[in-house]
Order: C-alpha cells, then structure tokens, then sequence
C-alpha cells in the first residue's frame, strides 16, 4: 500500500514539476527579454499586485501553455495535485483528513509570486539573470507550496487509533503446561530445602544400588554370618 502511494506521489509530482518548472524559466526568460533590466524588475515587482483581469489573462496564457506543451488540462493539473496531497496525507495517517482545496489557478500564482520575487532579489546581487540553478531552486518552490497545502497540524491533532488486541492468558497457561508436561508447580512446596553447601556434600547413588526394603535385609544377613 505505502509503495504505491509513494509511487503515485512520485509520478504525479514529477509530472507537475515538469509542467510548472518550464513555464515559469520560460515565463521569466520572455519578461526578460522584452524589456530593459530596470522594466524587467518593475515587472516582476508587480506580480503580487495584478488585477483580477491581468490574472485572468496570465492563466489563459499559462494554460495554453501548458497544453501545447504537455497537453495537460485544467483539470488534469488539478487531478495531480490531489493526487500528490492525497498520497501525501495517506504516508502520514489512515485517519480520514480533509485537504484543504488546493488547485492550479491558486498554485499558479503562488509560483509566479515566489519565482519573481526569487529572480528580483537575484539581479540586485549577481549579474547573471539566469544560469543552470534556477530549475532546481524553482523545483522547491513547487514543493514547499503543495507542502503547505497539507494540513500537517489537523494530522498532529488526530489521536491514533489503535486496535486493541485481547490476549488469551487461560489459553497460555494450558499451552505453558503442556510444554512443561502438565508439571504440577505446588509438588515443588513439599520439597525439603537443600543449601548448597549440603548439595555438593551428597554423594549420588547409583541406579544398582537402589534396593526395596527385603533385599537391604537380606544383604545385611548374609553379610552378618560371613563374619560369624
């Protein structure tokens, strides 16, 4: 069962990392080259303060994007992120949790936020715009955001329910007794005590030596009128 949620969370984060990552380098890359380095970051300043009607328009283009690129829809997009909450909540608890809703035009946005503001602070302190790091930096960015999604403090807060296992003490005692051979314990209170210095003092008799009553009488017997 957990292998295969990890699986599905695996492919289904993949699949988005591919999808988002690509739009967002490409995103910032046409930004960037469609306006002078002061622009540039008036643009990505902006981000966090379009209007509904900008947003709008921006996701249309995200979601043209995103289909003529990895023909995925809407609605695909939203299917791989329930699907990576949902796997994600499961790996943590088999109580039911309810996510709370988490799809691509609020994802989305939040991205393009995080990514502006990481590409904004990066122009202020190196002269390279872009290099090989920023897909891996935006690859987290995707994470952290589904991350938060997950209502880790509603999991933390559900008690665990644990199954209670009765144990069958009349039936081990009957299983310990057989083992031992139905060795009845209460004998061992009849038994005289022994310390151990008067144990090693006891010599052991052999098994030929062992006699009933008669025979030690006749034996003393015999030994009597030998020395008479």
């Amino acid at each position: 069962m957990k292998i295969e949620l990890i699986s599905n969370k695996t492919e289904a984060t993949d699949a988005l990392k591919a999808a988002l990552t690509r739009y967002l380098i490409n995103f910032m890359h046409n930004l960037f080259n469609e306006h002078k380095l002061s622009e540039f970051q008036k643009k990505l300043f902006d981000i966090p303060v379009w209007s509904e009607r900008k947003s709008d328009k921006e996701f249309k283009r995200f979601l043209k994007y995103i289909y003529k690129k990895k023909r995925l829809t809407e609605q695909e997009l939203n299917e791989l992120i329930m699907t990576i909450l949902h796997s994600s909540v499961k790996l943590m608890t088999e109580s039911p949790i309810e996510i709370t809703e988490c799809d691509i035009r609020s994802l989305w946005y939040k991205l393009l936020k995080l990514t502006g503001k990481f590409f904004y602070d990066k122009i202020k302190t190196r002269k390279e715009v872009f290099d090989y790091s920023d897909n891996e930096k935006i690859d987290q960015f995707i994470e952290m955001t589904l991350e938060k999604c997950i209502p880790l403090q509603t999991i933390l807060d559900t008690p665990l329910e644990i199954e209670a296992v009765k144990y069958n003490f009349a039936r081990e005692r009957e299983q310990s007794n057989d083992l031992n051979g139905n060795l009845d314990l209460q004998s061992f209170d009849e038994l005289p005590y022994v310390s151990v210095e008067q144990f090693y003092l006891v010599k052991p008799v052999k098994e030929k030596e062992i006699t009933d009553e008669q025979n030690d009488i006749k034996e003393i017997k015999i030994k009597s009128n030998l020395l008479l």
